[in-house]
């Protein structure tokens, strides 16, 4: 006879395995998941999930990006809202965020430090965002230690992969 546990109880017949899930106010699973069946399912995740992949890659390349980027006081993050707005003034935190793929809830937040140290002001128009005096100078600043890491982790890659890597995130 088969012997299971499920939270500390034995179960021996399907019968108890119902009535320990009636219990707990769920459906008794239709099947059974052996623990070394979910050991090879997550070995196979480990190994081959995309988002882990690239959660992983973005940590250590962001985190190449702060490293470089300390002495100034900017996270990777603030860098590249900054490098949005040198590019041109937005007209709202809305369109800030399409520009560098976040939310507005991400862009408010990396905007607030970024305001508070006065790196960023209002535009044109009374939702317009732009660069202040200080936050072009703090830029510029900034651009040698963004090429830095740049170039660090190209080395690290590769141009060609650099370049390989670049098109294939592009279609996200």
């Amino acid at each position: 006879m088969e012997v299971s546990t499920c939270e500390g109880v034995a179960i021996t017949t399907l019968a108890e395995r119902q009535t320990f899930f009636m219990g707990l106010g769920v459906e008794s699973p239709t099947h059974t998941v052996h623990i070394h069946d979910m050991d090879t399912t997550a070995h196979h995740i480990a190994r081959h999930c995309l988002l882990q992949s690239t959660r992983r890659a973005a940590r250590a390349v962001t985190a190449a990006y702060e490293a470089h980027l300390a002495p100034t006081g900017l996270s990777a993050g603030q860098f590249t809202l900054l490098t949005a707005l040198a590019v041109a003034p937005v007209p709202s935190i809305a369109e800030l965020g399409r520009r560098i793929g976040a939310d507005r809830t991400t862009v408010s937040r990396l905007l607030a430090p970024l305001k508070a140290r006065a790196l960023v002001g209002p535009g044109e128009t009374r939702t317009a965002l732009a660069l202040t005096a200080q936050g072009t100078a703090l830029y510029r600043e900034a651009i040698p230690l963004w090429e830095a890491a740049q170039a660090e982790l190209l080395a690290r890659l590769g141009e060609d992969e650099a370049t390989s890597l670049r098109a294939t995130l592009a279609r996200f």
